[in-house]
């Protein structure tokens, strides 16, 4: 069986919100906790540099 890398990074986002919901019931207030983007890094591809532009850059999102 095979899946896809945008249905895994779903599959754990749920359980980190279900998690994070059952030890903060104040976070059940907000609309969303995460984005619907992430980023996947093969080593040796991207530098350092460009990662960390990326992150900054993310964080206004």
């Amino acid at each position: 069986m095979s899946i896809s890398l945008n249905i895994a990074t779903g599959y754990v986002d749920i359980a980190i919100l279900n998690i994070l919901r059952r030890e903060f019931p104040e976070l059940l207030k907000l609309p969303s906790l995460l984005t619907h983007s992430y980023y996947v890094l093969m080593i040796g591809s991207v530098s350092k540099e460009a990662f960390e532009k990326y992150i900054e850059a993310q964080k206004g999102v």
